[in-house]
């Protein structure tokens, strides 16, 4: 699945649901890259966070 939630990103890679959020406040994640919000709610590109913890993406 390409759109995760935070529970379930964090389930996967290991990282905190608090790190998860301040990624995306700080703006390391990107919105329309790493993450999305529709209707309200978060969703997480789990293939660009995988490729950002392997290094591959800037």
């Amino acid at each position: 699945m390409k759109y995760v939630v935070i529970k379930k990103l964090s389930q996967d890679s290991g990282l905190t649901e608090n790190a998860i959020r301040a990624y995306r406040k700080k703006g390391i994640w990107r919105e329309g890259v790493h993450w999305i919000k529709r209707q309200g709610r978060l969703y997480f590109n789990h293939q660009e966070i995988e490729k950002w913890i392997e290094g591959k993406t800037a």
